[in-house]
């Protein structure tokens, strides 16, 4: 990790999310605080400094998005993965607001189709929670399944983006 990164402390109604961005403000990770995949780099993350000015075009786009006025980020983003994670990271930027995809959906548009399993790799590791909006894949039948901030907290997400979205029509 670079000593030029910083974090910032953000809290929202579903609670306090921790974003890590670079020197030139890219966001490199946004996770819930008690995230499995955050709990997991905690001592590495939880050296860096805090500066909440760093990350405060991220904040604001979270307050607008948790306010229902915002559906769409337009943030500079640098999470770091694999080439098939960043192609999946990719697609699930443009699931759009309030609907959800099955990983065999995903995997089908990615190529190849049989690679549903790598999607839910993708899709687990995600550093960039909302953002890149991996609360949207759901299971085939539409089930919730793994979410490393807690199905609660991806049913909430989902309920809080259907409950905009039925408001604005």
């Amino acid at each position: 990790m670079s000593s030029a990164w910083r974090q910032a402390h953000i809290r929202t109604p579903f609670g306090v999310m921790v974003a890590v961005v670079d020197a030139q403000g890219a966001l490199l990770r946004l996770d819930f605080e008690d995230d499995d995949n955050r709990l997991l780099l905690a001592d590495a993350l939880d050296v860096l400094p805090t500066d909440a000015r760093a990350a405060s075009a991220v904040s604001a786009q979270l307050d607008a998005y948790f306010n229902g006025t915002r559906q769409d980020f337009d943030l500079v983003l640098a999470p770091r993965g694999s080439a098939f994670a960043q192609r999946a990271w990719q697609r699930l930027r443009r699931v759009p607001f309030a609907h959800t995809v099955s990983y065999g959906e995903i995997a089908r548009q990615l190529q190849p189709a049989s690679s549903a399993r790598a999607v839910g790799r993708a899709n687990a590791i995600n550093p960039i929670s909302i953002i890149i909006p991996c609360h949207r894949v759901v299971a085939v039948g539409g089930g919730l399944t793994g979410y490393s901030a807690g199905l609660r907290r991806k049913a909430q997400l989902l309920a809080f983006e259907a409950d905009v979205f039925r408001s604005r029509r």
